[in-house]
């Protein structure tokens, strides 16, 4: 049930972020995106070393969706 849980929350923020202003593809990641990611994935999920953390979206989303998978390897998880 926590997986569901932390999957739903990850999801509820790509979708409140979806009005994100798309720019130019940029080689780094945004800061903010990369504050947003870090809050969702290791305050909010709390993910844990060797967790197993399914990303997806779609592909207006894919610098949150990476901001995401970085920290969630960061964190130890497996992506």
């Amino acid at each position: 049930m926590r997986r569901i849980s932390i999957l739903a929350l990850i999801l509820f923020t790509c979708f409140v972020l979806a009005a994100w202003p798309q720019a130019q593809p940029q080689t780094q990641t945004d800061p903010r995106l990369a504050e947003i990611a870090h809050k969702a994935v290791n305050i909010s999920a709390a993910v844990k070393p060797g967790e197993v953390v399914v990303i997806y979206g779609g592909v207006q989303k894919l610098p949150l969706m990476e901001a995401l998978a970085i920290e969630a390897a960061k964190a130890g998880a497996l992506v």
